[in-house]
């Protein structure tokens, strides 16, 4: 991963962008490939065929298919957690020193990349400690206790890194958001726990993300989360209780959250945060249909169950006046968004009926594939994922392909520009700024960022966003001015 990152920081930012569309593409097939071997672990008969379909049907989740063209950090993690929970079972299993030391670097590496994971690094020292105290030899403990002294010393000093580059790469501004988001800026939601309101909060938050995760996977996750519950009374294997904590851990993490974001309306049921826990327990889910006596009645009480969760959430966003929506953050039920006739109440009342029907088709499809034309049918879910998953791109990323391609005409025009000019300025109004565009297609370029265009001087190259309200004062002051996309350039 190193290594990739060092080849995409030396290309040109357009290649940089896309060679990482192409790393995450590889993220998939390599996770697809783990997932398989999991579902192999967990199967009586071992069947290929039947590991590998419905392993691509968990990794096809559209959600997937529309970050796997971001360079955020979904596919990573997503990847990571199902190589972790490959690394919990085989230690588990067998033990092995190499192993646990594995699983403790892939826990600190999951970790750094974003500290919303560390649900499922606590998730695993539970874990750990139970089959501990619980199954081992007092040799080994020994042994393990010393590995897991050095995963801790690993986990502080990798904290004490991320904290330093953090510290040298980004801006003060940048900086206010990132304490916004680290443990700093959660005290405050922390401490509100401790009250009933905010015990009342923090449960309603909760259940709204169960919510979500459940339609958002055709109902797999709940199918998922039984196949856990009962595997672990059965067998008592504790690859089970982790998947169960990493998913208990990172729902209470992204509760708590998002108990602050009050106006917004994707705050109730934000999804992003715990969508790397749906890979794993779709494709169990997927097995606990197909191998459940019964579906029809488990199915209409999980579409019962979450009616009531709609009311709840129909109440509150009528009751606290929310009208502003980030629908990327819950691509999930997301599929009939339209920005231009949003409305809250119908959006959700929607997704509720397209989530349950969804749910229904691939319920009957994986029953009926038990029996027979498993490769057709299951080959049916597949592409309605890619349907689905192109739908989320035509929303969510063609609308603004046009205007991202006039911002790279406009950044053009200022590196052929900027070397007549003593000094590169944005000028940005608010919290509204489009400086990291500029600076990441122009990465040598030293760009000044000022709050106020009274320092402006005719001497300078300026750049703000195209709806700054003193775009009228600079296109007099300036002889040479054009807008383009979500960007403004003025020059002498």
């Amino acid at each position: 991963m190193p290594i990739c990152v060092r080849i995409c920081s030396e290309l040109d930012s357009i290649y940089a962008y896309r060679a990482a569309v192409t790393i995450n593409f590889m993220l998939m097939i390599i996770a697809y490939a783990v997932l398989m071997r999991i579902i192999m672990a967990f199967q009586k008969e071992k069947k290929v065929s039947y590991a590998a379909l419905i392993s691509g049907i968990a990794i096809l989740y559209p959600s997937w298919l529309y970050y796997s063209r971001s360079t955020m950090t979904e596919i990573l993690v997503m990847g990571m957690y199902i190589v972790i929970c490959m690394l919990m079972s085989q230690y588990l299993e067998k033990g092995k020193k190499k192993v646990l030391i594995a699983l403790i670097l892939s826990l600190v590496y999951i970790y750094t990349v974003h500290m919303r994971t560390i649900g499922i690094v606590i998730a695993a020292c539970i874990t750990l400690t139970v089959q501990m105290v619980t199954y081992w030899k007092q040799s080994k403990k020994t042994q393990v206790l010393l590995i897991i002294i050095f995963g801790i010393g690993l986990f502080l000093t990798a904290t004490q890194l991320k904290t330093y580059i953090t510290g040298n790469i980004y801006t003060d501004n940048a900086q206010q958001m990132i304490t916004y988001n680290d443990y700093s800026g959660q005290i405050s939601k922390i401490k509100g726990i401790f009250s009933l309101t905010g015990i009342r909060n923090l449960m309603i938050s909760f259940v709204c993300k169960v919510w979500y995760l459940g339609l958002a996977s055709f109902g797999l996750f709940y199918w998922g989360i039984a196949f856990c519950v009962k595997r672990l009374k059965e067998h008592k294997k504790l690859i089970y209780l982790f998947i169960l904590l990493a998913t208990a851990g990172e729902i209470a993490v992204t509760a708590i959250y998002t108990t602050g974001i009050g106006s917004r309306i994707d705050g109730l049921t934000y999804g992003r945060y715990n969508e790397q826990i749906l890979p794993v327990l779709m494709a169990l889910g997927c097995m606990a249909v197909m191998q459940s006596t019964k579906v029809v009645k488990p199915s209409v009480m999980i579409s019962g169950l979450q009616l009531p969760l709609l009311v709840l959430i129909l109440y509150l966003i009528r009751r606290y006046d929310q009208t502003n929506i980030h629908a990327y953050m819950i691509l999930g039920i997301s599929y009939l968004f339209n920005d231009q006739t949003f409305e809250p109440l119908s959006y959700h009342i929607t997704a509720y009926v397209l989530s349950v029907i969804l749910m229904a088709v691939v319920i009957m499809i994986l029953r009926i594939g038990q029996k027979k034309s498993l490769p057709i049918l299951l080959a049916i879910i597949m592409t309605m994922e890619l349907l689905l998953g192109m739908r989320l791109a035509a929303i969510f990323s063609e609308n603004t392909q046009m205007a991202n391609f006039r911002d790279i005409q406009l950044i053009n025009i200022v590196e052929q520009q900027q070397e007549e000019y003593n000094r590169l300025v944005y000028v940005q109004e608010g919290d509204r700024s489009f400086a990291d565009y500029l600076q990441f297609r122009l990465r040598d370029a030293q760009i000044e960022l000022l709050y106020d265009d009274s320092e402006l001087t005719d001497d300078d190259l300026i750049v703000t966003d195209y709806l700054y309200s003193g775009i009228e004062k600079l296109k007099i002051k300036y002889a040479n001015w054009k807008i383009l996309g979500h960007l403004a350039v003025f020059y002498n």
